[in-house]
């Protein structure tokens, strides 16, 4: 063999490491793998194959009482890292169905297996086969779900976040590491296993008045759209403020024909509760009350802005899902210089060339748009004193309650925002009293 050839292309080694795979937690001898290798090749080639893999390492050998050697698969990362090289190129499928690879799981972590895949996962039919059975071994479900229990318990508590909203690190890693999957089936992971747990969280938070209610919804909207980069991977401030409100157009995963009721919730949850929004902002500094007025004529005008643009991709939106008949598996993704929709079932951008750079710069400022028609009726009057509403919300309702559909003025959302912070503050200062 080759120096450096990869031991499992020995045909013989590969046939014995075959029969270790589905029996990971066995202790298997010579002669119970002389009936399923027999017919391929001689008794000195499976010995020489058994001698060979457990001086590199991918088996463990011991002697029984009768001093018998007995073997095992080696689950030590380098052993790993070997047998997968060893299958990448040639039946890969074979190892991913395998028993050995929940049993690593078990043995090492759900985080740690991952990281070990991390460098093949450039190739996009490895990567697609690789999250399937990743998410879908019995290990990833318990460990993800015991951590998700421990994550409500951290979040929920006030005494765990800074003023700036981060959490520690490594509280932040299981969705991280999903961020390095297939997307489709990351997303769909995450919904299923982590997201009611985070759901729990933030109302407790809100509950305990540690968060408004309009930041609660947001939070809660945005973990489910956006869950690989949302709180706590990224902080409240950044999400929200950073580039004001473009959040509520970028970074959506719509899977299975969702479209406007849940992606436009996100954005009502910061136009209905406009002023929720800003204390959060205002809460933590200093700023006087002519400051606050500047900055919230300003905060108004960025979400015209976004609003503008959220209109417009809703109605491409509409058109690829209704009359272009794509998958229904959508991820609307914002670069910062062009905006695309990208159908995840071929991972295909929808939207030309010249749209998809053309469409933030276009509505960069705020328009009225005719319901249901991609032409505007003219720039939007007093963008800095009014809050416009997304056309969607006038078709959406909720038990039967119609959404909000009218622009709010500057005096309706500083008088409210005012009340907020006094309210706050006096809970403040009391509770300083009382220290």
């Amino acid at each position: 063999m080759e120096k450096n050839k990869n031991i499992l292309g020995h045909i013989n080694n590969k046939r014995v490491i075959d029969q270790f795979i589905n029996k990971p937690k066995r202790w298997i001898k010579y002669e119970d793998l002389k009936g399923p290798l027999r017919q391929l090749t001689g008794e000195t080639e499976i010995r020489d194959a058994l001698r060979m893999l457990s001086k590199k390492g991918l088996l463990v050998e011991k002697r029984q009482d009768s001093r018998e050697k007995i073997y095992a698969i080696s689950t030590t990362r380098k052993a790993f890292r070997e047998i997968l090289d060893g299958y990448y190129t040639d039946d890969i499928d074979t190892l991913l169905r395998s028993d050995y690879i929940n049993y690593l799981i078990e043995k090492r972590g759900f985080r740690k297996i991952c990281e070990a895949f991390k460098l093949k996962l450039d190739n996009p039919k490895f990567r697609q086969a690789a999250s399937i059975s990743l998410l879908n071994y019995p290990a990833t479900k318990v460990e993800i779900q015991e951590s998700a229990i421990k994550f409500q318990s951290i979040i929920s508590d006030p005494s765990f976040h800074k003023k700036d909203g981060q959490l520690s690190p490594d509280l932040v890693d299981y969705i991280k590491i999903l961020g390095i999957l297939e997307p489709l089936f990351a997303v769909r992971f995450y919904r299923e296993f982590i997201h009611e747990s985070i759901r729990q969280a933030f109302n407790i938070l809100n509950e305990k008045s540690f968060i408004s209610t309009g930041l609660r919804d947001f939070l809660v909207l945005d973990s489910y759209l956006s869950p690989l980069n949302s709180y706590p991977v990224n902080s409240i401030e950044k999400l929200l403020y950073s580039q004001p409100f473009q959040r509520i157009y970028e970074d959506a995963y719509l899977l299975g024909g969702e479209l406007f009721w849940v992606l436009s919730a996100r954005a009502y949850a910061i136009y209905n509760n406009f002023a929720d929004i800003l204390f959060e902002l205002f809460k933590y500094n200093q700023n006087n009350e002519k400051e606050r007025e500047t900055i919230t004529k300003y905060m108004m005008f960025y979400w015209n802005v976004a609003s503008t643009r959220f209109d417009r991709i809703c109605f491409h939106l509409d058109y690829f899902h209704t009359k272009a008949r794509k998958s229904g598996n959508y991820h609307l993704k914002n670069n910062g210089l062009e905006f695309n929709i990208i159908d995840l079932e071929n991972n295909k951008p929808l939207l030309p060339q010249n749209l998809a750079e053309e469409i933030l710069k276009d509505d960069s400022v705020p328009n009225i748009f005719e319901e249901s028609k991609l032409c505007t009726q003219g720039i939007m009057e007093n963008a800095f004193e009014l809050i416009r509403p997304c056309t969607s919300f006038k078709y959406m309702d909720t038990n039967g309650m119609k959404w909000r559909f009218e622009c709010i003025s500057f005096e309706e959302v500083f008088s409210d925002l005012e009340l907020r912070l006094a309210e706050y503050n006096g809970r403040t200062e009391g509770a300083l009293r009382a220290n």
